[in-house]
């Protein structure tokens, strides 16, 4: 069976089922108000806040005959059924409209930065490496190259969840070996681990582990959880382990850092989300964790970050279905 979308599809699926309830001449939806009499029964069906509800039509039963649900309890409660499908619907048509104004409004904005933070960039970049500038001057242009390189990856992070949310990002799905996709995301992430004295160890049984999916997106949330390890780590290191285990493979990124205390734990998939026990001079948006969450539904992998506490380290696992011999 399936399930009404719109506030007339409730109606009409109501309507159909009370002519088929009740004995009468017919049952009628209309959007004009009608007019009552002694034989026939109006069924108001309305939406909305209390004291703001709107009218989303009228249920004329035409010439009802005497049965044992003629009772007015009856249609009383068939109106109030009404009205909470009608509220849900109009709930959930509110969302979708407030979370496509938010997706365009973001997606616009971020479109409009990106050219003149790249021309920032280019100029800077230039300035760095063929100006005879004095020491001083390429500091400061240096720090301003840095400061527009955070904020372009802010504005690309925001892109991300815009698609996201809208039902844009698409994977390019194919057979691809996550060990392989592990070890350059390693790669990319061991210089950064390097200038804090942290190693990053690789553990896994299998050289190889094959699975359909998108290796793009893969290896931007085994970045995103590499980066946040190395972060929020200032002594020791990151254990990395990968397990094949039937259809699946698990991906557990393990650090010795700072940990999450646990009434933060619900909070670090949220938009913006970074840990305050951070050290002055780390960088980060704080929405890695939340494309990381948003690309995982999309390549229907789960995503969990746990924590002991506050100085435990964390703990992030990753559970791929490998779906080599099935389409995403």
């Amino acid at each position: 069976m399936n399930f009404a979308t719109t506030k007339n599809e409730i109606l009409q699926r109501v309507r159909m089922e009370l002519s088929n309830l009740i004995k009468s001449e017919s049952v009628e939806l209309t959007i004009q108000r009608p007019i009552t009499s002694k034989e026939n029964i109006v069924i108001k069906c309305s939406y909305g806040q209390h004291g703001e509800r709107s009218v989303a039509g009228y249920l004329v039963i035409h010439k009802p005959k005497k049965s044992p649900v003629m009772d007015r309890r009856f249609f009383r409660a068939v109106e109030k059924m009404i009205s909470l499908q009608l509220d849900n619907i109009e709930l959930l048509e509110t969302t979708t409209k407030a979370l496509k104004s938010k997706s365009t409004f973001f997606s616009a904005l971020s479109h409009e930065l990106r050219t003149p933070l790249g021309s920032i960039l280019s100029i800077s970049q230039y300035i760095l490496t063929r100006s005879s500038c004095s020491k001083e001057t390429l500091e400061a242009v240096g720090k301003i190259e840095s400061a527009a390189s955070h904020l372009l990856q802010i504005i690309n992070d925001i892109l991300t969840i815009a698609k996201a949310e809208a039902g844009k990002l698409i994977p390019n799905v194919q057979i691809f070996d996550i060990t392989r996709i592990v070890n350059e995301s390693i790669d990319i992430m061991a210089p950064l681990a390097e200038t804090k004295s942290l190693f990053i160890k690789l553990e896994s049984k299998e050289s190889q582990i094959l699975c359909r999916t998108d290796p793009k997106l893969l290896r931007q949330i085994v970045i995103n959880l590499l980066a946040n390890a190395v972060k929020y780590t200032y002594e020791g290191g990151i254990h990395i382990t990968i397990e094949r285990n039937d259809n699946f493979a698990t991906l557990k990124i393990e650090d010795s850092g700072i940990g999450i205390e646990k009434e933060a734990l619900n909070e670090v998939f949220k938009e913006f989300y970074r840990e305050y026990r951070v050290k002055e001079g780390e960088t980060g948006s704080g929405l890695g964790l939340t494309i990381s969450s948003y690309i995982a539904k999309i390549l229907g992998m789960e995503l969990t970050i746990n924590s002991e506490g506050a100085g435990k380290g964390t703990v992030a696992k990753l559970r791929i279905p490998l779906n080599v011999n099935n389409q995403i």
